[in-house]
């Protein structure tokens, strides 16, 4: 059998806020994939969180699909080109690639049916999903909005170079949410201020993208991570190393729910002349940070 290939994605703008029915602004990354491969067996060849993933997934497929039987599901893997859990969708891109194998093998499920079992997956993992995750891993290439369940595609790539760092930290997208929520709740004006300005940016470079206005998209991507650092999701290092690259003119960011045990997952970084990269490889070896992805060029852009 061929691999189930499923992309991974980055957020550009609106992490959190999209949560609250403000709009986000991702982008899908053909070339970071997950994929099932088909000779081996997750049991052996996957960690345990990923095991009692599949497993959980498996025992809602049971529930819910009256033709669904474990024993005819084809023994796989799951391999990934990034690890789990730092921001780049693979929870979501687990779960689509799962039920692409159920469709796959169970001629005749419904893609309700399909597309439900991928979300409760989501809640489970996320706790209160925005759903941009899930929607972007469907698709195949491009920079997206998305707002309230409905996604649209804008560019197929972005127009600068950028790369992505691991800053490390087991704060889970769960716990994130959890904690912005608590927010909400408890200092209300602070989180709907920090919500509605991140929503606003995003808004911003909607418009600036589709002008062609370029050049503001570093100072948008600034204001994102100093919104998120008031949010109360990014580490003071993770921070410091933000701040530090925008003297170099550099824009970077938390991309994901961050993290505040250890590092704050995912950083998005991105430059104008290609020669910079050098200065964001220095530093982030300075910050003990693991390259995890580095754009390639496009006819259209950056991917």
């Amino acid at each position: 059998m061929q691999p189930v290939k499923v992309p991974l994605k980055i957020i550009w703008v609106g992490e959190h806020a999209v949560c609250f029915d403000k709009k986000a602004i991702g982008q899908v990354l053909p070339h970071l994939q997950l994929r099932l491969e088909f000779d081996g067996d997750y049991r052996k060849d996957n960690e345990p969180a990923v095991v009692a993933f599949i497993d959980r997934f498996w025992e809602w497929c049971a529930q819910d699909l009256p033709n669904f039987e474990r024993s005819k599901v084809p023994l796989f893997k799951v391999v990934a080109d990034a690890p789990f859990g730092i921001g780049l969708g693979t929870s979501a891109a687990l779960a689509v690639a799962l039920a692409h194998l159920v469709a796959k093998t169970f001629v005749g499920t419904g893609g309700l049916q399909l597309k439900n079992l991928i979300e409760r997956s989501e809640t489970n993992m996320h706790f209160k999903p925005s759903g941009v995750d899930q929607y972007l891993v469907c698709q195949t290439e491009g920079v997206h909005t998305y707002q309230v369940g409905e996604g649209r595609l804008m560019n197929t790539a972005f127009p600068y170079p950028f790369v992505l760092f691991d800053s490390g930290g087991t704060s889970t997208t769960a716990e994130m949410v959890t904690a912005v929520k608590h927010l909400w709740d408890t200092k209300r004006s602070k989180a709907f201020n920090l919500i509605r300005k991140i929503g606003n940016l995003s808004y911003k470079m909607i418009e600036d993208l589709r002008k062609g206005f370029y050049e503001p998209i570093f100072d948008i991507i600034v204001e994102n991570q100093v919104l998120l650092n008031e949010l109360g999701v990014v580490t003071e290092p993770v921070n410091d190393f933000c701040i530090r690259l925008k003297t170099f003119k550099i824009a970077a960011k938390v991309t994901g729910a961050g993290g505040v045990d250890g590092g704050s997952g995912l950083i998005l970084i991105c430059y104008q002349n290609p020669d910079q990269y050098n200065q964001v490889r220095q530093l982030a070896d300075q910050y003990n940070f693991n390259l995890i992805y580095k754009a390639s060029k496009s006819e259209n852009g950056y991917i």
